[in-house]
């Protein structure tokens, strides 16, 4: 028949079949196509915020198609995220650089304080998740008789919310058939078999379903307990807690049981959803300034040195000798060496930068007092004017301008020797601020001559 004859492994649509995905041998096209798309020219000649946006579109244009079948062995998840990590700190193969903030605190979506990196393990079990919950919902697919073991192994692990698919999936009760009355969660927000433990550990009918347990009579509902011996008095008092629990359940005969994502509106089990849970989002505080910092208006690696600012994760003379990278007699401030350069004093407490800062609150007409802290600051300064959020998004870029010509201006000073004079910082805040609005808000179409002298009409203050 001219047939050729393969050889295990072979590749079938798209899938290396007959290998063990428990291996790190069949990922190696994987991590090959990850670190050909994060090549190294692109790591030297792109700026923080450009790695970020680029690392984000590897991620999206990732191979899920892989990750969707198989479970991913924990060294390839290191693996990948140590190839994320450098190339998002501007790091390759023969040298290493800083780390300035933990890779799974930049995972975090930007309105809990991280940058929005797709965490790949996380995404991999979300993926996997897919399929579990189509073995619960889809009784007649294929997958009932040939299934991975790996799918039943996706409910925990490291930096995982334990259990999250057990504990996202809740039963929807039609006729009782296929609930089971003890160990589903059918009724509250876990199983009869844990809120009343010592019931159910004297239960003869232990894998009862709910339709065994409701019995109808006389157009009444009859629970069918059956013990194992007489009930003490305090059993009896929870076994009365448990019919107060059960006065409200109701079958339905024409109804089938099935499945509910608790994590859903809608009922149905979306990977955005589980990744959500298996992250545990839930447990940081929103960071409510992120869509001041994260504008539009301003350019990501400015936006992105903000983040790192509020952190305190930038490369301070103080923080360098944290990490033994200066000596500690070198901490002294550029501008005015009287103290050690923090962040806080960099950006706010020596005369240089407060000068910057009352310059500009004076070219909108504000006198303000300062606080020292980056986040606190921010907050202070969003919160100075009375206008509606279009214009408050448009005032909080001369913080995020300023702060960012701060920085450089530090940066003169340290490896050119060179001290900018203060106005003209000044005058580069106000051509930069007015050039990015204009560039990036159709509606803001002010000549530089009325943003100049009367930035405050061009803002609509009040």
């Amino acid at each position: 028949m001219n047939c050729g004859v393969c050889s295990i492994p072979f590749i079938y649509l798209g899938l290396l079949m007959g290998a063990s995905p428990r291996k790190k041998e069949p990922w190696k096209p994987v991590i090959q196509k990850v670190q050909k798309r994060l090549s190294m020219w692109k790591c030297k000649n792109l700026s923080f915020g450009g790695r970020c946006a680029l690392l984000q579109s590897v991620l999206d244009a990732f191979p899920i198609y892989y990750l969707s079948f198989f479970k991913a062995p924990t060294g390839i998840i290191s693996q990948l995220h140590s190839l994320f990590r450098s190339f998002l700190w501007g790091g390759n193969r023969e040298k290493n650089k800083i780390a300035w903030v933990f890779f799974y605190d930049v995972c975090r979506y930007k309105k809990f304080g991280g940058l929005g990196v797709r965490d790949v393990g996380a995404f991999n079990l979300a993926l996997l998740g897919k399929w579990r919950w189509r073995f619960l919902v889809e009784k007649e697919g294929l997958w009932h008789t040939m299934w991975w073991y790996d799918i039943w192994g996706i409910g925990s692990g490291i930096h995982v919310t334990s259990y999250w698919f057990s504990k996202g999936c809740v039963k929807e009760v039609g006729n009782g058939e296929n609930t089971m009355f003890w160990d589903d969660v059918w009724y509250g927000s876990s199983a009869l078999s844990t809120r009343y433990a010592r019931l159910y550990s004297i239960s003869n009918n232990k894998s009862a379903t709910l339709a065994d347990m409701c019995l109808r009579r006389e157009g009444s509902v009859v629970w069918n307990w059956c013990w194992r011996r007489d009930l003490f008095q305090w059993e009896e008092d929870q076994l009365q807690l448990l019919y107060l629990e059960l006065q409200s359940v109701k079958l339905f005969e024409e109804k089938f049981d099935g499945w509910r994502w608790k994590h859903d509106s809608g009922g149905s089990y979306y990977d955005k959803s589980a990744y959500q849970v298996i992250i545990n989002q839930s447990i940081y505080a929103d960071f409510s300034m992120y869509r001041y910092l994260w504008s539009k208006l301003i350019p990501s690696k400015v936006s992105s040195f903000g983040w790192r600012a509020i952190l305190d994760r930038i490369p301070t003379k103080q923080n360098l000798i944290k990490r033994k990278v200066l000596p500690s007699n070198v901490a002294s401030c550029v501008w005015c060496g009287l103290c050690e350069e923090t962040s806080s004093h960099l950006f706010f407490e020596c005369f240089y930068a407060f000068k910057l800062w009352m310059s500009c609150l004076q070219w909108f007409g504000f006198s303000s007092v300062q606080n020292n802290t980056i986040l606190a600051n921010f907050e202070q300064f969003v919160g100075v004017p009375n206008c509606n959020v279009v214009n408050r998004v448009r005032w909080s870029s001369i913080w995020l301008v300023t702060l960012w010509l701060i920085w450089l201006a530090r940066n003169e000073a340290v490896f050119c020797q060179k001290i900018m004079d203060p106005e003209d910082v000044v005058d580069l805040i106000k051509l930069r601020s007015w050039n990015w609005l204009r560039v990036k808000d159709l509606a803001f179409q002010y000549p530089f001559a009325l943003w100049s002298n009367n930035p405050f009409s061009c803002l609509n203050f009040s």
